[in-house]
């Protein structure tokens, strides 16, 4: 038989380094010995959590609070999963609750940071990875958060390589990046997310995936594109809408123009449908 902090300390080190079948085996075994120790719990529901068994995690969490409510390893624990289910106004909820009871805690204004900027509020999130950097300078996290936020900013300067770095070594950090890039192309914040899209690919030149994304952005933010804005924008729903207008116009338009003059409706219409479907193709050939 051995300790549960033996168990705990060697099973944390192998969840540090990733090797988390290595440290389920031996959690599983501190366990057995040791069911309710709520440490090696904690680290059960963590490795599960690192591994993407999000239920499993929730449920071992749901066991510790049950047992201690106000643990706040399991609570900060617990808001890391809203923030993966994106369930933002949950994890803002429980990271608000952690703050008050630690206000001076640089981990928390951190994750308070990434809900924060996974709701795309850029400012907010900047703001508090700064007060994370103020509490622990040269926190590597925090650090991570302001060259995320300054890259979104456009704040070159800040940002440039120094992201290419982060996500290129660490894939936690590539992973929040790639979730923002994806939150900023449903926004359609495109200048944003090719700002983003073009400092992760100079950290993954070969990542095909973000060279496509970065061409077809270049594309959509174009100045010659802006027509163009509402299908850039909005894709099917804004095509529809622009369809719609055109007929509406169309009708009230037959009741007050001769039908010659009716030309001067439909002609440029059927030219912007036209343009609309061969140039940015064209224009994509030409940027890349």
């Amino acid at each position: 038989m051995s300790d549960a902090g033996e168990y705990h300390t060697k099973a944390a080190l192998l969840v540090e380094r990733e090797r988390f079948s290595e440290a389920e085996a031996l959690i599983a075994r501190g366990l057995a010995e040791h069911p309710s120790d709520p440490g090696l719990l904690r680290l059960s529901a963590l490795n599960d959590f690192h591994r993407g068994r999000l239920e499993d995690s929730e449920a071992t969490i749901a066991a510790l609070l049950h047992a201690s409510p106000d643990d706040p390893g399991a609570r900060y624990l617990l808001a890391e999963i809203r923030i993966e289910e994106q369930r933002l106004a949950e994890a803002e909820r429980l990271v608000l609750e952690l703050l008050r009871e630690a206000p001076e805690e640089p981990t928390l204004y951190l994750l308070y940071a990434e809900v924060m900027l996974r709701s795309l509020q850029v400012e907010k999130a900047d703001q508090l990875a700064r007060e994370a950097l103020r509490l622990a300078p040269g926190h590597a996290g925090a650090l991570v958060m302001s060259v995320l936020c300054g890259t979104i900013r456009g704040d070159a300067e800040e940002a440039h390589t120094r992201l290419a770095d982060l996500v290129r070594h660490s894939p936690d950090h590539r992973a929040t990046a790639d979730t923002i890039l994806l939150r900023l192309l449903e926004e359609g914040r495109n200048r944003e997310a090719l700002a983003l899209a073009r400092e992760m690919l100079r950290g993954d030149p070969a990542d095909q995936g973000l060279v496509d994304t970065v061409r077809s952005l270049m594309v959509a933010t174009h100045p010659t594109m802006i027509p163009l804005y509402p299908m850039t924008r909005w894709g099917w729903h804004g095509s529809a809408a622009l369809w719609v207008g055109f007929i509406v116009s169309l009708g009230v338009a037959d009741r007050f123009l001769a039908e010659d003059a009716l030309m001067w409706v439909i002609g440029p219409w059927l030219v912007y449908v036209v343009c609309s479907w061969v140039y940015p193709p064209l224009l994509k050939r030409l940027l890349t």
